[in-house]
């Protein structure tokens, strides 16, 4: 997902650079560089219209600002609860016990065939040959079963078009990703950072100049982002499949301008926007 052109360089004057600028912005926080000031503008509701993105001309990010002031409307909320389903529930529990049951069994049975005599290896032999046609026969129907699941559960992916294969449907696959949005919030409940916090804001400029530019997606426009920025060192920003949006302050601190930043959310939404697996 690309910006649209409104994207550009904004320069104010020798040695002050504006990061972002929206009308109707009131809040204003100049925070001194080596190299000059900043001025950090506050978010608008994502469901406004973003008329431009003005960045400085090295387009550097705040890393390090104090509490300000700031009045922000905001309309972002998180999903409402729901119950898991036993299905999904059952698959993240079942797929790694899985993995191990077929390393353990797989291993078993190479073990066992090479600790039987010859004699008993030739009759296992023989009575393979004697009963080729029933083993074909089974065989055979697995694989038309796996046929007929592959050909009835197949999708075309959103904008690419192209075919894939889904094991769970899209109500199993929404409930999928609740579970690790909860999974997510217990974990990191206690280090999320107030809407009022400048890098907060930096998140959700980004977020909403990259849905309000490619609005005219429908799956882009469907989706109500949420933007969770978590205080973590860890370098690391994901978006769920129903939309939303975690942010890691140590990949704040890692991109060295908002374009860097913005590249790997748009990657991020774009997984999200093409329903690619939680």
């Amino acid at each position: 997902l690309t910006g649209s052109p409104g994207c550009y360089r904004n320069f104010i004057g020798k040695g002050q650079k504006c990061l972002l600028n929206v009308s109707r912005a009131e809040v204003y926080k100049n925070a001194h560089h080596s190299s000059g000031q900043f001025c950090f503008q506050p978010s608008r509701l994502l469901g406004e219209k973003t008329t431009s993105l003005q960045i400085s001309s090295a387009g550097q990010l705040p890393h390090r600002v104090s509490a300000w002031n700031t009045h922000i409307i905001s309309s972002f909320h998180t999903s409402p609860p729901f119950r898991a389903a036993p299905v999904p529930l059952f698959w993240i529990i079942v797929k790694p016990a899985q993995k191990l049951f077929a390393i353990i069994l797989g291993r078993s049975i190479r073990n066992w065939w090479k600790a039987l005599p010859p004699n008993k290896r030739e009759l296992f032999k023989e009575s393979a040959r004697k009963n080729k046609w029933k083993i074909l026969l089974g065989v055979g129907s697995l694989g038309v079963l796996f046929v007929m699941f592959y050909f009835t559960h197949l999708e075309e992916t959103p904008i690419t078009g192209r075919a894939r294969l889904l094991v769970f449907g899209k109500e199993h696959f929404r409930e999928l990703s609740q579970m690790e949005y909860d999974m997510w919030m217990e974990e990191f409940k206690t280090k999320m950072l107030p809407e009022t916090d400048a890098r907060y804001q930096v998140v959700e400029r980004v977020v909403g100049h990259l849905s309000e530019s490619n609005k005219d997606i429908p799956q882009v426009s469907a989706l109500q982002w949420v933007i969770h920025v978590v205080d973590e060192p860890g370098v690391n920003a994901f978006v769920l499949p129903n939309g939303q949006v975690f942010v890691f302050t140590g990949l704040l601190n890692a991109v060295s301008d908002i374009h860097q930043l913005s590249f790997i959310l748009g990657h991020e939404i774009a997984h999200a926007v093409l329903e690619h697996a939680v």
